[in-house]
């Protein structure tokens, strides 16, 4: 899953119920965070917002202190607005068509 169906999925959920948001989250989880060894959750660099460096730092006794973050919707809000995520989109999709220009020649 590349980063702009993460993003469509992350509106998406923004504009569900809970029930229907948990369910895209879950599917998205594993591609904006990772789980070690010892079952703790952990974001991805690009994926940390404002409120989420505020959230307890995860530990054995707190393992999913951030993954419970990610269902809310502050961190649903800061994350879709992150302008960072959608300028590094951008020049992901620049940058492939500049390769297929060049290719083809265009």
């Amino acid at each position: 899953m590349n980063k702009k169906e993460i993003l469509e999925n992350l509106n998406k959920a923004l504009r569900l119920n809970s029930i229907d948001r948990d369910l895209i989250i879950r599917n998205v989880s594993n591609h904006i965070g990772y789980f070690d060894k010892a079952d703790r959750y952990w974001l991805r660099d690009e994926y940390h917002t404002e409120s989420s460096r505020l959230i307890r730092t995860t530990s054995r006794a707190f393992a999913f202190s951030l993954y419970k973050h990610i269902f809310t919707t502050k961190y649903l809000k800061q994350v879709t607005s992150n302008k960072a995520l959608f300028a590094d989109m951008l020049n992901e999709e620049l940058n492939q068509k500049s390769a297929v220009e060049k290719k083809f020649k265009i």
